[in-house]
């Protein structure tokens, strides 16, 4: 895949597909993923002749790590990519830590945002947005972290197809321990109490998608429908999945986001 060294120095992995005069589609993942976890919507959008364009964020995947990262960086990335790539304007979709990055850009950059897609993600991250963990998740979460550090043989690079029928400790076991797993992840995650987006939600002029999921692991789903709620000109659709829908519900995430895409004809 090819690469970009950006005006930052910071060096960015991507995939895109450009079908003149179309906007286009710019999907971010969340913490710990990389570009492959959005493949199957890669592929059903360029089959489309839509305009797509996946990535892999600062210090994730074959992305480079250029210091040491903060969140403000993400979207100081987006911006000098879609410059670089020559994309005026793009709808926006993320997912988890993705979505509160799309927040964040949309924020700092509205001109170059025609829509927003957020997907099992939130405004803020906190007691307040977050299911509970319980005693015996925290254990589990821990032991397959401890393993994935100690694991020999360690895989070069996380493929995140290839475990979409697994569950999400096989997930988080396999994309912990490939050798171009996320880096500084604690200085990520200490980061994020700190951020909060709620006073942005209402100032979005653009259309917005929200995606919930019934099973979501991390982000109560009735946050997510009070975000939906809090936006001007947003719909909401609630899925009965978890928070890898975006990996094992290909379909019908394609589905709800050509269906929001047309009705708005931003395409």
């Amino acid at each position: 895949m090819p690469e970009l060294m950006l005006p930052n120095k910071q060096k960015i992995n991507y995939c895109f597909y450009k079908d003149k005069n179309k906007p286009t589609i710019v999907l971010l993942h969340g913490l710990g993923a990389n570009l492959s976890i959005w493949q199957n919507e890669f592929n059903y959008f360029k089959k489309k002749n839509t305009s797509i364009l996946i990535f892999d964020l600062r210090c994730h995947g074959l992305s480079g790590c250029y210091r040491k990262p903060a969140f403000k960086n993400f979207s100081e990335d987006i911006y000098l990519l879609l410059k670089k790539l020559k994309i005026p304007k793009a709808i926006l979709a993320g997912h988890s830590l993705g979505g509160l990055i799309s927040l964040d850009f949309y924020r700092k950059h509205p001109k170059n945002v025609s829509s927003l897609i957020l997907i099992d993600s939130s405004y803020n991250i906190s007691l307040k947005t977050l299911k509970p963990i319980f005693p015996l998740e925290y254990l589990l979460i821990k032991i397959v972290s401890y393993f994935s550090r100690i694991r020999k043989n360690k895989p070069k690079h996380m493929d995140f197809q290839k475990f979409k029928k697994s569950n999400d400790l096989r997930i988080l076991y396999e994309a912990n321990s490939s050798l171009d797993a996320a880096r500084n992840q604690n200085r990520i995650i200490g980061e994020l109490p700190k951020i909060d987006l709620s006073t942005t939600l209402k100032k979005i002029k653009v259309p917005v998608l929200i995606i919930g999921d019934k099973n979501d692991e991390f982000f109560r789903i009735e946050i997510t429908r009070a975000m939906a709620e809090a936006i001007p000109k947003s719909s909401f659709h609630c899925i009965n999945n978890t928070h890898t829908s975006i990996l094992k519900k290909p379909i019908q995430i394609n589905h709800l986001i050509e269906s929001f895409i047309l009705e708005n004809k931003l395409i």
